[in-house]
């Protein structure tokens, strides 16, 4: 007996299993003619700039560079100095579920990053960045919701809440401005390294177009005219309009942000001075909507035999929103100068003494001792993750001195 089933249709989307790549990259390079002699290495810092993933014939490959800041002392100089240089590198791994997603995203950070002077004009690089590769396939999945008008059928449903991802997409934005040093602390005199930090506080879905508002925070070290070393914090508003994910009209919107590249230069005045901030931001967009849905169990005819056929259907989850947690690091300075710069922070999964799932947060300081001399040291922090959760990404580290 046909029976004239009536089907609703549900798109959403899944994530394939995630695959994690490692890479080394070695590079000698001269040092430039405006760089005074290398001497002591201090800090090596690299910044990830990802350009491309591909996907051809079941592969993927990760195009981009790695932004190597080495600071150093000199005995031509007085003061810490700088240099960046750099790095390009191709990564390549074969795995066709991944290869055929139509969403694909990375989030990366340096394993190893190690420079030595070679000769006081020479230096070598070594690098070891390490990239975990999140795939998302849209899938569309039928449900039988109904049946046609027909007195001799009974039918009986049941309810189900489905909280899924109805839309993704990746999108690409940009952000520039200008931040002036206050009036009270020294001018820099040299830029010596920066860190940038974007961060979504707001999405809003206007029609067909996505308005997305953040933060981007500049953390910057350098060097005044009389050689001592300074912080400076400035914070940029961002508001950006991008185009919404098609299918995602309605429902709850998440933006994973992630820079691409960015760079910090130093703005002199007759009165004032500060940095003008650039950066290129890829954006992850997620949208999530809950949805009731009554669906046909069993049904059967009061007139004749029905024998209807079942399948079960299991649907992705979304993903909960992202969750915000904090670690702290302590330094005892002593009687010195209290003076500290965080040129790197990281975290990845790892696992507790217990084997419960938790985050490994870790800081690199710049500090200075007891002879005023730069030094460098390691924070490590663990932070517990509850079922389901990852850690994605770090946020603008802060410091405060007790």
């Amino acid at each position: 007996m046909e029976c004239g089933l009536q089907w609703k249709d549900i798109t959403c989307w899944d994530e394939v299993p995630r695959l994690t790549l490692t890479h080394e990259e070695t590079l000698e390079a001269a040092i430039p003619d405006y760089c005074p002699d290398m001497g002591r290495v201090v800090e090596a810092s690299g910044t990830l700039c990802l350009r491309s993933i591909t996907a051809r014939s079941g592969n993927l490959e990760l195009k981009g560079t790695v932004r190597v800041t080495v600071l150093y002392t000199s005995e031509e100089s007085v003061g810490l100095r700088s240099l960046t240089q750099a790095v390009p590198f191709v990564c390549t791994a074969e795995n066709r579920p991944l290869a055929v997603c139509q969403v694909l995203w990375a989030a990366g950070r340096l394993l190893l990053c190690e420079a030595q002077a070679l000769t006081p004009r020479r230096l070598s690089l070594r690098l070891m960045p390490e990239w975990t590769v999140c795939g998302y396939t849209c899938t569309t999945v039928q449900l039988c919701c109904g049946v046609e008008e027909d007195p001799a059928l009974r039918l009986r449903r049941r309810e189900h809440e489905l909280y899924m991802t109805a839309a993704m997409a990746e999108r690409e934005c940009a952000v520039a401005g200008e931040v002036t040093v206050p009036a009270g602390q020294p001018a820099p005199e040299d830029l010596l390294i920066c860190r940038l930090y974007p961060q979504v506080a707001s999405c809003q879905l206007v029609g067909a177009k996505l308005l997305v508002k953040g933060e981007l925070t500049l953390c910057a070290l350098y060097r005044c005219q009389q050689q001592k070393l300074h912080t400076y914090t400035a914070v940029l508003p961002f508001s950006q309009i991008v185009e919404s994910p098609s299918g995602g009209e309605e429902g709850e919107v998440t933006v994973c942000p992630q820079m691409l590249c960015g760079e910090a230069r130093l703005l002199r005045g007759e009165e004032s001075s500060g940095f003008a901030v650039s950066a290129e931001r890829r954006l992850l967009v997620r949208i999530t909507r809950r949805e009731t849905v009554a669906c046909v169990t069993d049904l059967y005819s009061i007139r004749c035999a029905v024998q209807p056929d079942t399948e079960p259907v299991s649907l992705p989850p979304a993903q909960e929103r992202p969750t915000r947690q904090e670690a702290a690091a302590h330094l005892d300075f002593g009687r010195q100068r209290p003076f500290v710069y965080v040129t790197d922070v990281s975290c990845a999964p790892a696992a507790a003494e217990d084997g419960t799932p938790c985050a490994a947060v870790r800081m690199q300081l710049l500090y200075l001792d007891e002879t005023e001399a730069p030094a460098v040291t390691e924070r490590t922090a663990q932070l517990p993750l509850r079922d389901g959760e990852t850690c994605t990404r770090c946020g603008a580290p802060e410091v405060a001195f007790t």
